[in-house]
């Protein structure tokens, strides 16, 4: 008779196994962040395999005894600051390292990956209900615009990416590692591009403005212009006049022109010559609404609060 699959481990925080910490039958595969082991790989001096010495994920094997990956990344990249065999930014608290796709909206515990296949939510969680319907309805934005870029339909399509969407109080910049945050109830204060007035943009643009940054790590050089791997010191000068000339800053520019302003436009909402806001407020209404609610009190600026980032290297 086959026993029954269980598992239990105590590990150090890169995922090495405490020795005499492990419970689990034969037939159990995976470890650490849930990925299936290969303990066949490595050996002790008897021949034996070494439990938990070893895990796919994927895109790479992992190696949790050393906290590195044994390749190099192959998004190396678009992540010229960090090691390309590191583990979650050499910070397993905070981050953490899946073999990602779709869009993966996390809050107070609990995970809802959404697909193109799979764009319904039938829990009680307020937060993923609502970046639910907000991503359903910025597909829809999307196809019925025709869109030049289509970040949210391409996101949640790609099966080679995971972009993680985190609940805070207030949406500022920039977002977590492959993260995009936002507040379903959270509405912005700008001065309209065209008419110089103070005007109010409805939550679900900023939705769509933080996922069109993480649009622009996966897919980098469409949105914003990209340096030299081995920049001149002419190519550097000239990158960053032209970037204290722009109104929006050259990492904005591309996300706020080519994203962010057709959505309000095609809303008939107000859109920014510039990267500057000039507050936030609690929207009445759901996420589509720019109207403010006057008894409602205002949004502090207060510490960001990522229920949880991750790094999908």
């Amino acid at each position: 008779m086959k026993s029954p699959e269980f598992y239990s481990e105590s590990s150090y925080p890169f995922g090495m196994l405490m020795p005499q910490r492990i419970f689990s039958s034969e037939d159990y595969r995976y470890g650490f962040n849930g990925m299936e082991n290969d303990d066949e790989v490595k050996t002790d001096a008897n021949g034996n395999p070494i439990k938990g010495s070893q895990q796919n994920f994927g895109a790479r094997i992992y190696d949790p005894r050393i906290g590195r990956w044994l390749s190099v990344d192959p998004l190396v990249h678009k992540y010229p600051y960090q090691s390309p065999y590191s583990f979650a930014l050499d910070n397993p608290i905070l981050f953490k390292d899946y073999d990602g796709r779709d869009i993966e909206i996390r809050n107070n515990g609990e995970v809802f990956v959404y697909t193109g296949n799979n764009t319904q939510y039938s829990g009680s969680n307020e937060f993923i209900n609502q970046t639910v319907k907000a991503l359903n309805h910025l597909i829809m934005y999307e196809s019925e615009s025709n869109a030049q870029y289509k970040v949210a339909t391409k996101l949640a399509n790609d099966a080679t990416v995971k972009v993680n969407v985190t609940e805070v109080p207030i949406s500022l910049h920039p977002s977590g590692v492959n993260s995009a945050e936002w507040n379903p109830k959270q509405g912005t204060y700008v001065t309209d591009a065209k008419t110089g007035l103070k005007g109010t943009q409805s939550p679900s643009g900023t939705l769509l403005h933080e996922l069109g940054h993480q649009y622009d790590k996966v897919y980098p050089g469409i949105l914003t212009e990209i340096l030299p791997k081995y920049p001149s010191e002419e190519q550097i000068d000239d990158y960053l006049a032209r970037d204290k000339a722009s109104p929006y800053g050259l990492l904005e520019e591309g996300v706020i022109t080519k994203i962010e302003n057709p959505y309000y436009e095609y809303y008939g909402q107000p859109t920014r010559g510039s990267h500057d806001d000039d507050g936030f407020f609690e929207v009445v209404g759901d996420f589509t609404s720019n109207t403010e609610c006057t008894t409602c009190g205002t949004i502090s600026q207060g510490t960001e609060i990522e229920i949880e980032q991750y790094n999908p290297k």
